[in-house]
C-alpha cells in the first residue's frame, strides 16, 4: 500500500468514525457534513469525494457494521465442533463482542432508518439476508433433529437481534436500573443466560418451574 492509498483509507475512516458520534447524537436528520469534517478534521471536500453526500455517508457506515459483523461472526459459526448448545454460545458471544465495541454505530447502522435515504430499506434488507439468514441456517441445521416444531425465521431472527441491540442501546440505562457492570464476566453470563432462553425456546422443551421457584426465593413472593 502506498503512502497515499494509506493515508486516504485513514482519512476515510475518521469521517466515518466522526460520523456515526454526530449521527448517533442528533440522528440523520439533525446532522451536518460540516460538523462532521470538522469532527474528522478533514476538509469538506473530502466527504464528497469518498462519500458523495450525506446519504452516502450514512450507507457506507452501514456497510462498515456488516463488514465488521460478517468478519467476527462467520468464522465463528464456520466452526462445527460442539454440541448445539456450545455452537449457539460462540455465535452470540462473538456477536456481542462487535455491538460492545461499536455500540454507536449500532444505534446508526442497525437503528435509524431515514425517510431521505429511499434505497436503505434495500441495503439494510440485502445485508441482514446475506448475514443473518446464513448463520441461522448454520444454527437451524444442527438443531432439526432435536425440534418440536418449525422456525418461523421472520419471526425468531428480529427477536434475538431485537434482545441484542436493546441491551447495547440501551446499556447506559440498564446499567443504573440493575447496578451492574458490563465487563467481561458480565458478558460471558449474558452469553449463557440468553443461550438457554433460545435453547429451551426454540426445541420447544416443556416449561419448568425453576424460573419461578428463583424469583419466589429472591423476592420473597407467594406462590399463588
Amino acid at each position: 500500500m502506498t503512502t497515499f492509498s494509506k493515508k486516504g483509507d485513514e482519512s476515510r475512516e475518521r469521517i466515518l468514525d466522526a460520523a456515526v458520534q454526530v449521527f448517533s447524537k442528533k440522528g440523520y436528520s439533525g446532522a451536518g457534513v460540516r460538523e462532521i469534517a470538522r469532527g474528522a478534521e478533514v476538509n469538506l471536500a473530502m466527504i464528497s469525494y469518498y462519500f458523495e453526500n450525506k446519504a452516502g455517508l450514512f450507507k457506507a457506515i452501514v456497510n462498515r457494521f456488516f463488514d465488521r459483523y460478517a468478519k467476527a461472526i462467520h468464522p465463528v459459526m464456520a466452526d462445527l465442533s460442539g454440541t448445539p448448545q456450545e455452537r449457539v454460545r460462540r455465535g452470540l458471544r462473538a456477536a456481542m463482542e462487535v455491538l460492545r465495541a461499536h455500540s454507536d454505530e449500532v444505534r446508526v447502522a442497525v437503528l435509524e432508518l431515514p425517510l431521505e435515504i429511499h434505497d436503505l430499506k434495500d441495503l439494510k434488507a440485502e445485508r441482514i439476508r446475506n448475514l443473518v439468514f446464513p448463520v441461522l441456517a448454520t444454527l437451524i441445521e444442527s438443531l432439526v433433529p432435536h425440534m418440536r416444531r418449525e422456525l418461523r425465521l421472520e419471526m425468531i431472527a428480529p427477536t434475538v437481534g431485537g434482545i441484542l441491540m436493546f441491551h447495547f442501546v440501551m446499556r447506559p440505562v440498564i446499567e443504573k436500573v440493575f447496578e451492574s457492570r458490563f465487563d467481561d464476566q458480565y458478558y460471558d453470563d449474558f452469553a449463557d443466560e440468553l443461550t438457554q432462553l433460545l435453547m429451551y425456546g426454540l426445541l420447544g422443551a416443556p416449561n419448568s418451574k425453576m424460573g419461578v421457584e428463583h424469583l419466589t426465593a429472591e423476592y420473597n413472593l407467594e406462590e399463588e
